[in-house]
């Protein structure tokens, strides 16, 4: 997207046919609807200052790429940013909500920042004012702040946006969480109204699912669901098919009732209406170790008449003997049963997203900048515990399963390292893992590891412990050519 003049969008809007004012908003990137410019035109009229180069470098219509969050009106300033909506009509109190939800946005912003909204039926300018009061603004006082503006140039506007700043994790920021300190984007927050809508007015018993790929924020939309319940009176359990985290145990410390899975029994289906499963993928096909299977599950739903909200990820199982992409041919065929699939990745960098699947997959093929936050070290064993302790200061080192000693995890046990099973749900900025001599390739292309038990799957737990990366990956290499290889056709491009 380019910067445009808003004279002159107005000029190509009025003198241009219909083609090449196509070809004209193409160059611009702009996406604008024709309510959009007209709201402009009636603004500038409103401001009646004919002064071309103060209304130069707008952006119109920007999304915060994977968020969607978009502005009607930017100007970006070394001094400070301008932010104007545009309205036909709006009431007040809808004002001051888009106004507030945009200072969040734009909150991470260094300059600082002045908020407007022109309404053109009223032919009215509001401003969001430092105390968060919607307050009738002055049209010279915009006009000043026009005037005064220090234009930043800007090579490329998404950069200026890091869609990660705007995605919190309820485990590993249970404070912002709590506080509400986040923003869901427009089709989670469909979902959950959906879902809260068909609960709150008791509508036919119903099996909800929310399924979705690592990044695209289930974790977080399954939370607020439950935060929303629970806020509103309903009996919620959360049941977490995994071990439980510090993020957890803050969440239970606020009124979450949440059991890990290993803990569940037909007690806990008495005392609530709304069972929530989290990572459900990671249930088990066959009782396991006492612990309750799918079908013990559904049967104790049914039997109470609870709602059911199941949250997985069907690629994300750490053994042969979780559910994993079976659990939807289970759910799928139950009666009142209704689904919801996250598609777009919004957690983590779309280079690592590309990166990752071209690890697993010799045979896919993506185009992966040589400057992709993917860094890789080859070395020895005994060179790897040396530098997995210097590392340990400042990414996230995860371990695969801990109760198997065989190779060189024992060795580990010195980093005190947590385990993929540890780890499930979280995210975090940086992260480090490690790929031993016994990861190879088989003849379809595909990843393996050719030790393996019954219990634990090394390749599901690599894949568990890579996609919990946020910004930036570390891959230390033990003795292994073959990964070495493979990493230096992804990246030598």
């Amino acid at each position: 997207m380019r910067g445009i003049n808003l004279i002159s969008l107005l000029n190509a809007y009025h003198n241009l046919n219909k083609y090449d004012f196509s070809a004209f908003k193409k160059y611009y990137g702009l996406k604008s609807k024709e309510h959009e410019i007209c709201c402009i035109e009636e603004l500038l009229a409103k401001l009646a200052l004919y002064d071309v180069p103060m209304y130069e470098n707008f952006y119109l219509s920007y999304q915060i790429p994977h968020i969607g969050k978009e502005f009607d009106l930017l100007r970006f300033g070394d001094n400070h940013l301008i932010n104007i909506e545009l309205k036909t009509n709006a009431p007040k109190k809808a004002i001051w909500q888009q106004l507030k939800n945009n200072k969040y946005y734009l909150n991470y912003l260094n300059s600082k920042k002045y908020y407007f909204c022109y309404v053109a039926k009223a032919n009215r300018l509001y401003q969001l004012n430092e105390n968060n009061q919607l307050i009738n603004a002055k049209d010279d006082y915009l006009i000043q702040l026009l005037q005064t503006q220090k234009l930043t140039s800007i090579t490329n506007v998404d950069d200026l946006f890091d869609p990660a700043n705007y995605l919190v994790s309820p485990f590993n920021s249970p404070k912002k969480f709590l506080q509400n300190q986040y923003f869901l984007t427009s089709h989670q927050n469909d979902i959950q109204k959906r879902i809260f809508d068909t609960i709150e007015q008791n509508k036919k018993l119903k099996i909800f699912t929310i399924s979705g790929e690592y990044g695209t924020g289930k974790s977080l939309l399954t939370y607020h669901i439950a935060k929303r319940l629970i806020n509103a009176g309903f009996p919620v359990l959360i049941l977490h098919c995994g071990n439980l985290n510090d993020g957890h145990w803050k969440l239970q410390q606020q009124g979450f009732n949440i059991v890990p899975l290993s803990q569940l029994t037909p007690q806990h289906f008495k005392s609530y209406g709304i069972v929530i499963i989290d990572e459900a993928q990671r249930i088990h096909k066959q009782p396991h170790h006492h612990e309750m299977s799918l079908q013990d599950i559904l049967y104790q739903l049914n039997k109470k008449h609870s709602w059911a909200l199941f949250s997985y990820d069907k690629k994300q199982t750490l053994s042969h003997s979780e559910c994993g992409e079976q659990i939807e041919q289970v759910l799928y065929k139950l009666p009142n049963f209704e689904s919801y699939h996250l598609t777009n990745t919004i957690r983590t960098n779309q280079d690592i997203v590309d990166f990752i699947q071209c690890l697993f997959n010799k045979n896919t093929t993506l185009n992966i900048p040589n400057n992709a936050p993917v860094e890789f070290i080859y070395c020895s064993e005994k060179d790897a515990i040396q530098y997995l302790n210097y590392l340990n200061q400042d990414y996230k080192i995860i371990q695969y399963s801990l109760h198997k000693a065989k190779l060189l995890r024992k060795e580990f046990s010195q980093l005190k390292l947590q385990s993929s099973y540890d780890v499930l749900g979280q995210e975090f900025d940086n992260v480090a893992i490690f790929i031993d001599k016994y990861f190879t390739y088989n003849a379809q292309g595909k990843l393996t590891y050719p030790i393996t038990t019954a219990d634990n799957d090394e390749v599901r737990c690599l894949y568990q412990n890579i996609t919990r990366t946020r910004k930036k990956l570390k891959i230390v290499i033990i003795e292994n050519k073959e990964i070495l290889k493979r990493c230096l056709e992804l990246l030598n491009d």
